[in-house]
């Protein structure tokens, strides 16, 4: 009988120790929310939201229920917004099921059989003071049954006491932008790609812009590849050649487009401006940046 309510005072003891935890954790996640939003949502606008919850198990923190009205007037519904990680150097968060409000526009996708406007967002990023780089991990537009694009960057040159200093600035004067402008001109590209998922839209623009032309899917999509065929002739340089065939492989099978970009060296941000927008020198460009393209 005495080891009977030993078992069962250890058991009442860790029901009660997990409670006042969970708790204690709650209120942590409470916390970690406000400060989250403080330095996220709440500078562009207002946001409400309705619960916040914590797993000790994935150390995650989940909050639903959001409401969120931009300065410039736009406003959305967020289903909920999952935290992993944010700190002063490192960050992993995603929004999921985001559905603008009172929209005027049109739904870009509405064309092609699409009728929710719902959408994901996930961000991920480090930051090493110590190393002078800002690594992008992620930063993904998923929208589901239609596509997705990832882009991920990894910076050099990055002073994170600078822009730490001017990103916590409640307003910008133009003696501090002129300093902006003049420190994004040094910091320095060191890789970069860009990632496609078709999840469906391709069958989808197939179908309704052949049925436009009233032609079906199939003859609309090898008119396609016999034209991009056509024209890949007069490619101006390498670049143009792979991107004319990662198209035609696209048309012809692909779901994923990966344009990945591995300059030889680092490059600074103003080499490029200036190449692309003072030169407008299109060869050098390419060359600065060696952009290689593949479909899977």
């Amino acid at each position: 009988m005495k080891k009977v309510l030993i078992v069962l005072g250890t058991v009442i003891a860790l029901i009660v120790g997990f409670k006042f935890y969970d708790i204690f954790m709650d209120k942590k996640a409470q916390e970690e929310v406000e400060r989250f939003l403080s330095k996220t949502f709440r500078k562009t606008g207002e946001i409400q939201y309705t619960s916040v919850d914590y797993n000790p198990f994935t150390q995650e923190i989940t909050v639903e229920g959001i409401y969120y009205k931009a300065k410039s007037g736009e406003s959305y519904r967020i289903g909920k917004v999952v935290i992993k990680e944010f700190s002063e150097t490192s960050a992993d968060f995603s929004l999921h099921n985001i559905e603008p409000l009172d929209s005027n526009e049109k739904f870009f996708l509405k064309k092609y059989g699409y009728e929710a406007q719902k959408f994901n967002i996930e961000t991920s990023y480090s930051i090493s003071p110590e190393q002078n780089t800002f690594l992008l991990r992620k930063l993904s537009l998923d929208y589901p049954n239609a596509f997705s694009i990832t882009v991920s960057v990894e910076i050099g040159n990055y002073d994170h006491k600078f822009w730490k200093y001017y990103l916590q600035k409640k307003e910008i004067t133009d003696k501090d932008s002129l300093e902006i402008l003049s420190e994004m001109g040094s910091l320095k590209l060191l890789s970069a790609r860009f990632y496609y998922k078709d999840k469906g839209l391709k069958e989808r623009v197939l179908e309704v812009e052949a049925k436009e032309r009233g032609l079906s899917p199939e003859e609309f999509k090898n008119q396609l590849i016999k034209e991009l065929e056509k024209d890949r002739k007069f490619a101006k340089n390498e670049f143009d050649l792979q991107l004319y065939d990662a198209a035609i492989k696209f048309l012809k099978g692909g779901k994923e487009v990966i344009i990945d970009i591995k300059p030889e060296k680092s490059v600074k941000f103003q080499d490029i401006f200036f190449v692309a927008t003072l030169q407008k020198d299109e060869d050098a460009l390419i060359k600065l940046l060696n952009p290689q393209v593949s479909i899977k």
